[in-house]
């Protein structure tokens, strides 16, 4: 059955209210966050970022070969692609990390989802507009589906332990997109080590008006380690 762009967009905001889905997340470097906060365009997909002078990617590689879309996690961060991305900069000159928190209503037609680490086998089981078409109207409930083949190949298991409105896999991922603009970044979690100095430096370089439309919150407060685990 072929599905309107209208009805997926309903089935997909339905899943979110059922699932009393909150927030997507896409973690950066802090030193990011003026760029990103100070226009509308907010967050850029890769091929949009190629169009912008001095702009770099965060993730060079994009072995999921959706560069026309931004990655988002389910309500929490991917842990794991987070604690690598954590290591791998430990010798930059700036080492702070963010996670931007979007309004999951920006989830629509155009969105691709990925019950998995959308890398894995270069974006094979990314599901969206040409790519595995027929199941685009059920895509964003093979989130949450019982039994998830990893990007390890092996099987997880969807528990009693996880609450309903996370994935079976925490590397599954939502790809919004072009762009995430900055009316729906909803709000910001810094390591609380750090916080007291973000919200400064988000002062030296943003409206007060842009800072008080943002619910800043902790790592700690959403249950995340700086680490990663």
């Amino acid at each position: 059955m072929i599905h309107t762009n209208e009805q997926l967009t309903l089935k997909y905001q339905d899943v979110i209210k059922k699932r009393n889905i909150t927030q997507l997340c896409h973690f950066t470097k802090s030193a990011n966050l003026p760029g990103i906060l100070s226009y509308n365009e907010g967050i850029l997909s890769t091929d949009k970022i190629n169009n912008v002078d001095n702009e770099i990617p965060q993730d060079k590689n994009r072995f999921d070969n959706d560069t026309s879309h931004v990655c988002t996690s389910v309500q929490n961060i991917n842990k794991y692609y987070f604690k690598n991305r954590v290591n791998k900069s430990s010798y930059d000159l700036l080492q702070q990390w963010a996670v931007l928190l979007i309004d999951p209503k920006i989830i629509d037609y155009t969105t691709d989802f990925c019950p998995v680490n959308a890398a894995t086998k270069m974006g094979k089981y990314i599901i969206g507009r040409g790519k595995n078409e027929k199941k685009r109207y059920y895509a964003f409930d093979c989130l949450f589906d019982q039994i998830i083949y990893s990007s390890k190949g092996k099987k997880l298991y969807r528990n009693l332990s996880i609450p309903k409105n996370n994935p079976t896999d925490v590397q599954a991922e939502i790809l919004i997109s072009d762009n995430i603009p900055r009316k729906d970044i909803i709000g910001i979690a810094f390591p609380k080590k750090n916080i007291d100095m973000e919200i400064q430096r988000l002062k030296l370089w943003l409206d007060d008006v842009i800072i008080n439309n943002l619910k800043i919150t902790t790592f700690e407060e959403q249950g995340w380690n700086y680490n990663g685990e």
